[in-house]
C-alpha cells in the first residue's frame, strides 16, 4: 500500500487553484476604460477601445468597463459608419460625473445618418437617452456651428 503525505496532496491542491486561477484570467480579458479628454472613431470597425461598428457597440463597451479621467469622452462619427441596426438606448455609464461626459458626434467634414425603424407606439425612437452627462452633438467636430448629423426614427406614426 502507497502512502502519500500530506505536504504531496496540499501542493496538488494548490496547484490546481492556481492553475484555475490562471486560465479564469487568460479567459475573462480585461478591458480598458475609455479615457476623458480622448476621441474615439465610430467607423464601422469593431476593435475595442480604440474604434468601434456603431453607436450601440461602444455604447455596450462602456456600460461594461466604464469611463475614466475628465473633461469628454468624445466618440466620433466617421466614414464606415454604417449607421445602427435598431434603437439604441445610452443607460447610465459607470464614471460619468459633472466632470467627465460622454459625447457622441460626427467627424470634422463629415455628415452623419442615425436612421433607424420605430418599434411600436411608444417606443418610437432612434436614440433614447438614460443615463446622466451623455451628450449628442450635432456639429463636425464639435464646432462651427452647423447641422451634420440627421437622427431620424421612421415606421407607424413617427414624422
Amino acid at each position: 500500500m502507497r502512502r502519500t503525505s500530506n505536504f504531496s496532496v496540499r501542493a496538488r491542491s494548490l496547484a490546481i487553484v492556481l492553475l484555475a486561477f490562471v486560465a479564469a484570467t487568460w479567459a475573462s480579458p480585461v478591458l480598458a476604460q475609455l479615457q476623458g479628454g480622448s476621441v474615439y472613431p465610430i467607423d464601422g470597425v469593431q476593435n475595442p477601445p480604440v474604434s468601434f461598428q456603431s453607436i450601440g457597440t461602444a455604447v455596450t463597451y462602456m456600460v461594461a468597463n466604464g469611463v475614466t479621467g475628465s473633461g469628454q469622452v468624445v466618440l466620433e462619427l466617421n466614414s464606415g459608419y454604417a449607421g445602427e441596426t435598431s434603437s439604441v438606448t445610452i443607460p447610465p455609464i459607470t464614471g460619468t460625473n459633472a466632470a467627465l461626459g460622454v459625447t457622441f458626434r460626427p467627424a470634422s467634414g463629415y455628415s452623419a445618418q442615425t436612421i433607424t425603424a420605430g418599434a411600436a407606439s411608444p417606443n418610437q425612437f432612434a436614440v433614447r437617452i438614460t443615463g446622466s452627462y451623455i451628450t449628442l452633438d450635432g456639429q463636425a467636430g464639435g464646432g462651427g456651428g452647423g447641422r451634420n448629423w440627421l437622427i431620424r426614427c421612421t415606421g407607424p406614426g413617427s414624422s
